[in-house]
């Protein structure tokens, strides 16, 4: 299975995250991975960040 990016725009920044990448860093938030190091959780944090910044997502 493929992943597709996910691009996200806030003012003139983008980043982009592949479909997977997406969903397991909200699993991540929401706990599903208890076990992963900390730094896996502080990553899905600031990612959910940009999600919530984020004015447009798009995916392809």
């Amino acid at each position: 299975q493929f992943d597709f990016p996910v691009f996200l725009y806030e003012n003139e920044e983008c980043w982009s995250f592949s479909r997977r990448k997406v969903k397991e860093l909200i699993e991540l938030i929401n706990g599903k991975y208890v076990n992963k190091i900390e730094k896996h959780k502080e990553e899905a944090e600031k990612f959910i960040e940009k999600l919530e910044k984020a004015e447009i997502i798009k995916y392809y």
